[in-house]
This record gives C-alpha cells, sequence and structure tokens, in this order.
C-alpha cells in the first residue's frame, strides 16, 4: 500500500524505521483516508442504485414510488458524478500548473513547479 519506512525517518540522523511516525507521514495517511472515502462512496452509490432500481421493479406502476425510486437514483448518481467531478478538478489543476503536490498531497519541499 504505502511505504512507511520512508516517512518514518528521522531528519536530523537518517534513522529509519523509527517505530512512530512524523510530519512526513502526513500524505501517506491523507491518501489513505482519501482512497478509504472514495471506497465508501463508490461502494454507497452502488448500492443506493441498486435500492433504486429494487424500488422501480417494484413499484406495480404506483406513481409515487416509481418518483421514490427516480429520486434516489438522480440523488445517487449526483453524489458520484460530485465525487468524480471534483478528483478530476483537482487533477486538472495539478496538470495545468504543474504542481503534483495536489495529487500527491505532497505540500513539503517537493511541491515545486
Amino acid at each position: 500500500m504505502f511505504n512507511w519506512g520512508t516517512c518514518m525517518q528521522d531528519p536530523i540522523t537518517g534513522a529509519t524505521n523509527l517505530g512512530y511516525l512524523t510530519f512526513n507521514c502526513l500524505p501517506n495517511f491523507f491518501q489513505g483516508v482519501i482512497q478509504t472515502a472514495l471506497s465508501f462512496v463508490g461502494i454507497t452509490c452502488a448500492i443506493f442504485i441498486i435500492i433504486a432500481g429494487f424500488k422501480l421493479v417494484s413499484s406495480q406502476g404506483d406513481a409515487k414510488k416509481i418518483a421514490e425510486g427516480r429520486n434516489t437514483l438522480t440523488f445517487a448518481l449526483i453524489g458520484l458524478v460530485v465525487v468524480i467531478l471534483s478528483f478530476t478538478i483537482i487533477h486538472f489543476f495539478s496538470y495545468v500548473t504543474g504542481l503534483g503536490c495536489l495529487m500527491n498531497l505532497n505540500f513539503g519541499t517537493g511541491c515545486t513547479q
């Protein structure tokens, strides 16, 4: 997953695998949080899309149930599109400005043009 050994390096002595995390580990930590959140959002959207499908199939022509299923599907897809667009915008600005630190959350000394 991530190479925690490099972020657990003492900046003064250069010793590695200290057994505790340093501030160099923050980008790795946030990448892990964001990847977990994206996975959660994707799974949640898939579940809501399936629920909406069940609502539409089991509506039996009832207009109220059809509208409820359609709203569930609409909101699930809107949520998924918003999440995908947010990361697309971040990657676009990272590409345009040449700041790779925007994509990998490296705001330390590696954030240069």
